[in-house]
């Protein structure tokens, strides 16, 4: 199955090829710009990672700091793909939190 992906490079230099091969993802690259109020200046940020398919695994390829005059390049491919740096499995955390939960209703609750 071809799918497309993300190439993304830093200033020339590769950062990721991002992608998925199965029939149902989200792929997505973020562009973060944040300052809290206690902060004097930006923190920058590119983040690239999706989600896959039925399994709603939530994967990171990367996540890194940027800095002003940085040069962000961001090509369609298809093809080989890096795997990814971490992922997080949400159906299963979820299950895990909803037995916590009903596990715990009488105490968070007692009067239902």
């Amino acid at each position: 199955m071809e799918t497309n992906g993300l190439e993304i490079k830093l200033n020339g230099q590769p950062v990721c090829r991002a992608g998925f091969k199965t029939d149902r993802y989200h792929l997505n690259c973020m562009l973060q710009v944040v300052r809290h109020t206690e902060q004097t200046s930006d923190q920058i940020k590119i983040i690239v990672g999706g989600t896959e398919g039925p399994t709603l695994k939530l994967v990171n390829w990367v996540e890194q700091t940027l800095r002003e005059g940085d040069k962000i390049t961001i090509q369609i491919v298809s093809g080989n793909y890096d795997p990814p740096v971490s992922s997080f499995d949400t159906k299963k955390d979820l299950n895990a939190l909803n037995w916590l939960n009903n596990s715990l209703k009488d105490i968070l609750d007692p009067d239902s």
